[in-house]
């Protein structure tokens, strides 16, 4: 087959394709569209709850070109709700609800609604709740109360429908980790319900003081050896002073603080330094004594 024949059929199903599309454009369809659902004139103390319906079936006789551009532009069905008070209410809809201002059809359309549908509405209120911080781990957790991180403002103002923010007693801040902390202030967005409509802030200000380091003297602690050796340590107990964040310090069991001496036959008839394993939270300022004596079990 040669070139000039694949090209004059391309040509040929080119022209048919647009044949086709022209005739479906300016054909009489009768379908249905989906259109959203505006609710106007609604008292300014009132707001709809609920699962009502955010979109209206309508049935629609009308060129295929129409009916695109019914569904391109803003076309909507309107609910005049001039009259609602609050709880269950009924409205009728008929082809006077639909609105299409700004749309220039070419051909008459024809448009059929007949439908009741049921909106409930509440009062708007308001009420203030306590923010709450909110972690992103338990060791953040740790971080900011260590630095008494206090929220600023302490409450927030929220708006929406009466029956719904009836239940909410506090708003959380986003989660709030250490690692991306670089000033003792910063803000942080709070998480907002999706209930509430309104809220006197989006926003809230972290402050950190600098944590109460203190000094504490734990006695007595026993130093661990190896018992099958031969040999013995002398004293077997130390004493130990730590550092650290004051709430920590206090917190701190003797149990919690490992000495021990490592390779203690390294050290027969001399003396051994003590090692520790304690907590990364504090740190080992002084012990006493320094250094223990080993000495083998049954010396002569």
């Amino acid at each position: 087959m040669s070139a000039k024949s694949i090209l004059f059929k391309l040509i040929i199903l080119v022209i048919v394709i647009i044949i086709w599309i022209s005739h479906s454009l300016l054909k009489i369809h009768n379908t249905e569209v989906e259109l959203p659902l505006g609710i106007f004139n609604l008292n300014s103390g009132l707001i709809a709850i609920g699962d009502g319906p955010e979109t209206i079936t309508v049935s629609v006789e009308a060129s295929g070109l129409d009916i695109n551009s019914l569904r391109r532009h803003n076309a909507y069905v309107e609910i005049n709700a001039e009259e609602a008070q609050t709880g269950l209410n009924t409205f009728s809809l008929s082809e006077h609800n639909i609105i299409y201002k700004d749309i220039q059809f070419r051909n008459p359309v024809n448009f059929q609604l007949n439908k009741t549908i049921n909106i409930e509405f509440d009062e708007i209120d308001k009420k203030t709740v306590i923010i709450e911080k909110r972690f992103l781990t338990l060791e953040d957790e740790l971080f900011f109360n260590q630095r008494n991180a206090t929220i600023k403002p302490e409450t927030v103002e929220i708006e929406g429908a009466k029956s719904l923010i009836a239940a909410i007693f506090s708003v959380r801040t986003t989660p709030i980790s250490s690692e991306s902390i670089e000033k003792s202030r910063f803000d942080i967005d709070l998480e907002i319900p999706e209930d509430v409509i309104n809220s006197s802030t989006e926003t809230v200000e972290i402050i950190l003081e600098a944590p109460v380091v203190t000094i504490r003297t734990i006695p007595l602690i026993r130093i661990n050896y190896p018992d099958d050796r031969g040999i013995i340590i002398i004293p077997q107990y130390v004493t130990v002073q730590i550092e650290g964040v004051a709430d920590i310090v206090h917190s701190v069991r003797p149990n919690m603080i490992n000495a021990y001496i490592e390779n203690p036959e390294v050290y027969v008839n001399s003396f051994a330094p003590i090692t520790f394993d304690i907590p990364e939270t504090i740190k080992i300022t002084k012990h006493t004594p320094r250094r223990v004596q080993v000495i083998p079990e049954h010396e002569d």
